[in-house]
């Protein structure tokens, strides 16, 4: 008994220091270069360029010691089906090659990050300062657009029901920050904001940690609210929420605001069904089921939007269908829509452990990946590689940290251990 529970713990990697490891040091760069990268879009990687990268770090992992058993995860069944589904796809349609190549990258991606925590010591937190460092550099530009008045290309209404067009005088700049589109700035920040702020706190002392982590979340509050996102803003307030119930993650309290949350949801797609919603939501889901129908193996990841736009009449262009989920079932078919479900199962099984362990830095992500999640059922904005990689880095941090298996107790005595 005493000699497989030490064979199961030395399969584990002891976290060290960079300097103890010259070619983690390499990996660890590369891995924070890229979020740092993706989220600032200061080169604008070409995707050729990209898996070498990404390559080069993992093989600077593995000569840093670092096994592929030493990178194990919860969502490692997601990230495998997601593969699978769209080669499916491929295979079957001839489209979605390019989509498929960046779900790649991405997957290999958050096992270079899952890596670098786990033989890092301070992995982890140098992952977090990265991600508000991040934040305050996109947010603190989107706040100068509003500032100033720089044209973004995107304008919104100032009283509800009236036209977005930017030629109106009643509208209002919406701030893009180092994003291409406010829509896709809103959930990069909900998905960072939380993450950052506990790092600085933790990092920075009791005062200054206090000061800076406040300025970070001012800062990244602002900017959300000036990109005039409604799922952006319905999302803080379920960030918020989902805080306050990871704090005290009693049974009572989990059970409650996943009562709550479902109402919420329920409410929201009768809503949509019933045609009260703004947009043509409802349209597009309606035709995306059907899409599905006429195609259960998907239509190749990145196709959803062109198989819409044939069945709705109008100028308006669709790139996906307004939902992860479902999306990904109209893409992948069903072993899309269960690679989908899995990371969302196996994501919100790892934050409630890390909760209950009070563990801050979990509670953080999983906050930011609550109210991501809301945006996710009326928009898909991880379709787009700048959302996509804060999500995967929000999801490395929350799922980084390895459980030890509680032993069984022997129905008979066992022998002492010498």
């Amino acid at each position: 008994m005493a000699t497989s529970v030490g064979k199961s713990r030395a399969t584990r990697l002891t976290a060290t220091y960079l300097t103890d490891r010259p070619w983690l040091w390499v990996a660890a760069v590369i891995g924070l270069g890229v979020v740092l990268e993706s989220v600032l879009r200061v080169t604008r990687f070409a995707l050729p360029v990209a898996p070498a990268f990404v390559a080069f770090g993992l093989i600077a992992l593995v000569l840093a010691g670092v096994r592929p058993r030493h990178v194990r995860t919860p969502v490692d069944l997601a990230i495998g089906a997601s593969v699978l589904a769209g080669i499916i796809a491929f295979v079957i349609n001839s489209h979605g090659g390019r989509r498929l190549i960046a779900c790649v990258i991405m997957a290999g991606v958050f096992w270079l990050l899952i890596g670098v925590q786990r033989a890092w010591r301070n992995g982890r937190m140098a992952l977090a300062l990265t991600a508000a460092l991040a934040v305050t550099i996109t947010a603190g530009y989107a706040v100068i657009q509003a500032v100033f008045s720089i044209e973004t290309g995107y304008c919104r209404a100032k009283v509800a029901g009236g036209a977005d067009g930017c030629w109106r005088e009643d509208t209002a700049i919406r701030v893009i920050g180092t994003s291409s589109n406010p829509n896709l700035l809103a959930p990069v920040l909900v998905l960072l904001i939380p993450i950052g702020c506990v790092a600085l706190r933790m990092t920075f002392g009791k005062k200054w940690g206090r000061i800076l982590s406040a300025s970070l979340g001012v800062l990244g509050a602002s900017a959300l609210m000036l990109t005039l996102s409604r799922g952006g803003a319905v999302s803080m307030v379920v960030l918020l929420v989902a805080a306050l119930a990871l704090r005290n993650p009693s049974r009572r309290t989990l059970v409650g605001t996943g009562l709550a949350v479902a109402a919420g949801i329920i409410v929201a797609l009768g809503a949509l069904l019933a045609k009260f919603s703004l947009g043509p939501r409802s349209d597009v889901y309606r035709e995306s089921l059907e899409v599905w129908w006429e195609n259960p193996w998907g239509v190749g990841l990145g196709r959803s939007g062109p198989f819409i736009d044939q069945r709705i009449e109008g100028d308006q262009r669709f790139y996906h269908s307004h939902n992860l989920w479902l999306t990904w079932l109209v893409e992948t078919g069903f072993i899309g829509l269960f690679a989908a479900l899995w990371l969302t199962v196996a994501v919100t099984v790892a934050v409630v452990r890390g909760a209950r362990r009070h563990d801050a830095m979990i509670v953080a992500a999983g906050s930011g990946l609550a109210g991501f999640g809301v945006i996710s059922l009326f928009d898909n904005p991880s379709f787009n590689a700048y959302v996509s990689m804060a999500m995967w880095t929000v999801v490395a941090i929350a799922v980084s940290v390895q459980h030890e298996k509680r032993p069984r107790q022997a129905s008979g005595p066992t022998e002492a251990t010498p």
